[in-house]
């Protein structure tokens, strides 16, 4: 990161650092004003009692002099007043130590307030200094506050008590002075004698109604003024050397205390003023710190937001420099036509990558294709070979054909490899993480290698876990691909006869922690590799497009999958023993998988394999199912069969007839395999070979229309078909009747593939169909993978179903299914009928002339509607005018032969022409003159249609 690039960030921060300072200015404002307010609420309580004390003590005096009624009721009311202002004072908020002694202070002035007024202004000198002195601090604390308004007001306030203080000394002299005796000089007394003016305390800076308010008080007092006072201030101020008497200085103790309550008036005056201007200060101080406090939490998510945008653009900036430099290859240019550039490189590259997927999608339907005839010539080359290994005796011949053998093998084996490496997708690169059922996914596995390891004459054992019991969180086709190209790898080293073991087991230490450490390995007993060949097979480093051979390819394939899934693989080799390969992988717990219900009350024996590896497995396996059982080692020599409620037995050892509860078990060998012998529901789905009852075939899709049409290719079968539109009905089907096998459309897939398949499967164990296979059905039309729907069902067939691919398909799910079929090669009878004329009256006028065969007529308005038509469904008569607009004729016979070939549908075409198409050699084309009658047409359909499903294909 540089620093540099940030620096727009600067002004923002220092912005927010002036606005958080201001903030806290404002804060201690609001801090002080609060303060302010609660020392002016003191103040008043302090001046209150001041005056409460001195109305109490000249209403004493005055009733001392003269006790008459009214002096009575004087002195209550300004006892009860003076009560009053000390419980005020003794409850206040701002009560505390200092309170405390000035409670005392006053508590101890009012028992003296009958003394002489002269003994009793000695004490209220002391009382009031100390109430000064608090007031005096205060106002210097107050004077901190910012607002210019309030300090004028403070300011004022503090004059006016510096002249109370100065008042408060001139009444202790003047009482000592009455006291003593003494005498005072009028020099001494005229600045007494001056009435207060407004500037003394510097009101002149008050507002206009502040001074007119004090002035009031102050006319009010100078109206007041006695005679007495007046010829006395005469006296004073023209005679410089007039003597003061005694009674001249009581008039100016007089004068001097009201002074005193006229500025304590004063002093409340401008104090609520002061209070009312504090409260606008305060609540303006109130909204700049919310102001300022927005603004510097918006300055500051401003300030995150433009780093997190200059840290992008920082980013942004090096990957152009990245893409000018080693992408585009280019000089130091702006990045404004670095983008363009790029943008330019990348729509040439999405143009490259879309015709290369279209090539992909021709390339693998082109494979497929080339794959299934390679097979069937592969077979019949080995059926060729077999016959000349009897026809030919001698060591060159049979040394030849040997060598034929080998090499159509290595052509067929080097193919399918070719076909499987191409057959990777960019999106394999990618994990797709899904919740699966280990069980079921390795149980598939293992199964799609069965027949590899017949043809190789392998003798495969297999364990899986039984204790992997729960959904696993991870990439199930990449583990699924991963665990297939080794056991591959591990066959192609392996010569015919030798032992695979494959063993998946759960290692996980801590089952508190929620991961399954799962464990895959695959074993063989081929020659033990060399540290050398160990080395280069595991290194991803090495060049492997140079000497590489089928089991680099299958390892190599294994170990990028499980690198992108964090694990690798290791590889152990013993001479004597052979190699093992194994991996694990960490993979999330999920919720727990219901099993097949079994009766752990059965008596089960197991018949002993020559294997001791599959005879461990087997009884590790019935062990961790909590299944008690007894080895049998010679089932021929066994007495009581019949004591046993089932006795277990590997499928390739020699059975003796008869046994009603022998269990032969497939191999792999599995748990899920060895629940079902085991389970309650079993019975049904494995005791087929002997039923003579109608195989039960399920069909569902979404599509009614549909089901009819795949319905019709079960025609040649005696089965009982149940036909179910929709997934909650198939659901509701399973769960109340066995099946021997369930055919799904994948137009009931609605998302992935993989996720759909976990969901049924799911289902189908919870049913008495757990054991039962399911044929996927994929339409010609459709998107979906066959390669998918094979890896994630037992089978798939592709719609419109051949009818001799359903045979083979039927043949190998269910035993014996030759004596179900009804009609082997011969040809259905197909009362369907589609009419082209070449123009749209005509097809009205010969529409109209077949109502006899209207439910089955169908109409095609010109050639292209035709071939729509016909590749939607099968029709046993087509009736086409070759006048009609871009007719072909090798595109209809190719369409007419695919109903015979693949639904045995005794297809006819009816051409209206004046040519003859002996030519194509097809009995079932025949011409028709364009002039021929309606009466005619209809005779000649009736007599084609009475004639179908009676000739051979």
């Amino acid at each position: 990161m540089k620093l540099r690039n940030y620096t727009l960030l600067l002004p923002i921060l220092a912005v927010a650092a002036i606005s958080a300072y201001m903030s806290y200015e404002f804060l201690g404002d609001i801090a002080l004003s609060k303060r302010l307010n609660s020392d002016i609420n003191k103040h008043f309580l302090l001046k209150n009692t001041t005056r409460a004390v001195i109305l109490e003590h000249k209403a004493e005096l005055d009733y001392s002099s003269d006790a008459s009624a009214e002096n009575m009721r004087i002195l209550e009311k300004d006892r009860a007043f003076a009560d009053k202002v000390v419980l005020e004072l003794k409850n206040s908020a701002q009560k505390s130590n200092q309170t405390d002694e000035l409670v005392k202070k006053i508590q101890s002035l009012r028992q003296n307030s009958k003394q002489e007024h002269q003994l009793y202004m000695n004490s209220f000198f002391y009382f009031f200094e100390r109430i000064n002195a608090v007031v005096a601090g205060d106002l210097a604390l107050m004077d901190k506050i910012s607002d210019p308004q309030s300090k004028i007001y403070i300011t004022t306030l503090d004059l006016i008590h510096s002249d109370l203080n100065a008042l408060n000394a001139s009444l202790y002299h003047i009482s000592q002075a009455l006291q003593n005796g003494e005498t005072i000089s009028g020099k001494n007394v005229k600045k007494d004698l001056a009435p207060i003016s407004a500037d003394t305390f510097g009101a002149g800076l008050l507002p206009q109604e502040s001074k007119a308010h004090i002035s009031e008080l102050l006319s009010a007092k100078q109206s007041a003024d006695t005679h007495e006072l007046n010829e006395l201030r005469s006296k004073v101020f023209n005679d410089d050397g007039y003597e003061i008497s005694q009674q001249d200085m009581l008039i100016l103790d007089t004068l001097e205390q009201e002074k005193f309550m006229l500025l304590l008036d004063i002093s409340d005056v401008v104090a609520k003023d002061l209070q009312a201007r504090n409260e606008v200060f305060s609540t303006q101080a109130y909204y700049k710190f919310s102001l300022a406090v927005l603004i510097t939490f918006g300055l500051l998510c401003c300030a995150i937001l433009l780093a997190k945008k200059l840290k992008e653009l920082e980013s942004i900036g090096s990957k152009i420099r990245y893409v000018q430099e080693e992408i585009l290859k280019q000089e130091r240019c702006d990045y404004a036509q670095t983008l363009q550039n790029f943008i330019n490189f990348n729509k040439e590259i999405l143009g490259k990558y879309e015709r290369i997927g279209t090539f992909n999608k021709i390339k693998n339907s082109y494979l497929m294709r080339l794959n299934k005839a390679l097979k069937s010539k592969y077979k019949q080359n080995l059926q060729s070979l077999a016959f000349l290994r009897k026809t030919y005796a001698s060591s060159d011949q049979i040394k030849a054909i040997d060598i034929l053998e080998e090499n159509s093998a290595s052509v067929s084996l080097n193919f399918e490899n070719i076909k499987n490496v191409i057959d990777i997708e960019n999106s394999d690169l990618e994990l797709n993480v899904v919740n699966f059922d280990p069980q079921i996914t390795f149980k598939s596995v293992l199964e799609s290698k069965i027949s590899d390891m017949t043809d190789k004459k392998i003798n495969f054992v297999t364990y899986i876990d039984p204790s992997l019991n729960s959904m696993l969180e991870g990439d199930e086709s990449k583990i699924k691909t991963a665990v297939s190209n080794l056991i591959i790898g591990t066959l192609y080293q392996c010569n015919p006869y030798a032992n695979i073991i494959v063993e998946i087991k759960d290692q996980t230490n801590n089952v508190q922690s929620g991961v399954t450490s799962l464990c895959v390995s695959v074993k063989n007993n081929a020659d033990a590799m060399s540290k050398e060949q160990i080395d280069a097979l595991l290194d991803a480093d090495e060049d492997h497009e140079k000497n590489a051979n089928e089991l680099e390819l299958y390892i190599n394939i294994a170990n990028m999958y499980l690198g992108l899934m964090d694990s690798r693989l290791a590889i152990d080799s013993t001479q004597g023993v052979g190699n093992e390969f194994r991996f694990v992988l960490k993979l999330a717990r999920k919720e727990k998988v219901e099993i097949l219900r079994y009766d752990k009350k059965l008596k089960i024996g197991f018949v002993l394999d020559t294997n001791a590896e599959y005879n461990a497995f087997i009884a590790k396996m019935l062990n961790d199912l909590g299944i008690k059982f007894e080895s049998i080692s010679n089932l021929k020599n066994l007495s009581e069969p019949q004591k046993y409620d089932t006795i277990l037995m590997r499928e390739g050892k020699n059975a003796p007839s008869g046994l009603k509860n022998l269990a032969i078990i497939k191999d792999p060998l599995t748990p899920i395999r060895l629940l079902q012998k085991l389970s309650n529901n079993a019975s049904p789905g494995y005791s087929q070979k002997f039923i003579i009852t109608k195989p039960q075939i399920l069909i569902c899709s979404a599509n009614a229309l549909s089901l009819e049409m795949l319905a019709y290719a079960f025609e040649l079968y005696s089965v009982e078909l149940t036909l179910k539109s929709g997934y909650d009905e198939l659901a509701d089907t399973l769960k109340n009747k066995h099946f021997d096998l369930i055919f799904t459309d994948m137009s009931l897939c609605k998302d992935d593939i993989t996720h759909f398949a976990n969901k049924f499967k799911k289902l189908k164990h919870t049913t008495q169909n757990a054991q039962t296979k399911t044929i996927g059905i994929v339409s010609n039309t459709s998107d979906v993978s066959m390669r998918q729907v094979m890896e994630n069902f037992d089978e798939c067939v592709k719609k419109p179903i051949d009818t001799r691919a359903l045979t083979t398909l039927l043949d190998k799910f269910i035993p014996n299914f030759k004596n179900f079929v009804i009609r082997e090669c011969v040809l259905i009878k197909n009362e369907d009928i589609i009419l082209c004329k070449k123009s749209d009256i005509e097809n009205k006028i010969f529409g109209a002339a077949l109502g006899e065969f209207g439910k089955n007529l169908s109409i095609a308005k010109g050639f292209g509607e035709l071939v729509s038509k016909m590749s939607e469904k099968p029709f046993g008569l087509i009736l086409v005018d070759e006048s009609v607009a871009d007719f072909d004729m090798d595109a209809l016979l190719g369409i007419a032969e695919t109903f015979r070939e693949r639904f045995s549908v005794d297809a006819r075409m009816l051409v209206f022409s004046d040519k003859s198409y002996q030519s194509h050699a097809k009995s079932y084309i025949k011409a028709l003159s364009p002039h021929i009658s309606k009466i005619e047409l209809a005779n000649v359909i009736k007599n084609e249609l009475n004639d179908m499903g009676k000739a051979r294909s």
